[in-house]
């Protein structure tokens, strides 16, 4: 089997460990045990599959995890010190973290090439779709067979439109409505935000899109549909 090896340099050879320092001044890793100079992110990253320690008010800890954040800002360990006798979690993180909450946002935008979504790439769904703030133009090529699309029948045939909704924070709540027009289905994947509708009269439908979070004012955006082209069944 080919494992995926990580290689001491040769400064390396004979290092066992490396030792980075946490207080609970901040929730900042830092290379020295002043705790002044911050570790950078993907020197954390390196450290951490080549075998780290973390002096953490003088208690030296292993970390048992290492969690990259989404936006690729930063990443973050996470180790067990005993406070008391009890066993706690702690976080700490690489240059670049923030603990400011970022302002409720959304982008869409298309999904391209050779992704996969529910089982078909985008570009056997769509060519040259573009997002802007009030709509979504391109073209939407006809699809048969697309079962993993919707359990009904008559819903694995027609035009659909895949899309990539991020909410910022990552954490707030998206909820898709896919309006107008004679029945349709609209399907969101919670994990990755993937989008996909069918697409069934693009004169009278729209896509609703609604982001939530507690204490701020939700976003609400209602992108047309008109200038959508729909390809017909190949005869």
């Amino acid at each position: 089997m080919n494992y995926h090896r990580v290689y001491a340099d040769s400064e390396e050879r004979y290092v066992k460990n490396i030792i980075l320092y946490g207080s609970e001044d901040d929730a900042a890793l830092y290379i020295d045990s002043e705790c002044t100079v911050p570790v950078q992110k993907d020197e954390l990253l390196n450290l951490y599959l080549k075998g780290i320690v973390i002096n953490y008010n003088g208690s030296i800890c292993t970390p048992h995890i290492l969690e990259c954040d989404s936006a690729n800002r930063y990443v973050s360990v996470v180790f067990v010190v005993l406070d008391g006798g009890d066993a706690r979690y702690v976080t700490l993180h690489s240059d670049g973290y923030t603990d400011e909450i970022p302002p409720l946002g959304l982008t869409v935008a298309p999904v391209t090439g050779e992704t996969s979504i529910l089982g078909k790439k985008a570009s056997a769904l769509q060519g040259g779709v573009n997002v802007s703030e009030t709509e979504i133009t391109g073209t939407l090529k006809y699809v048969s067979d697309f079962t993993e699309f919707n359990s009904e029948v008559g819903e694995q045939s027609g035009n659909y439109l895949a899309l990539k909704v991020s909410p910022t924070p990552s954490t707030a709540n998206v909820t898709v409505e896919l309006t107008g027009g004679s029945k349709s289905s609209a399907t969101i994947q919670p994990r990755n935000g993937l989008l996909v509708a069918r697409i069934t009269n693009k004169d009278t439908q729209t896509i609703k899109i609604t982001v939530v979070k507690e204490d701020d004012e939700p976003i609400v955006k209602t992108y047309a549909l008109t200038n959508l082209v729909l390809n017909s069944p190949a005869m």
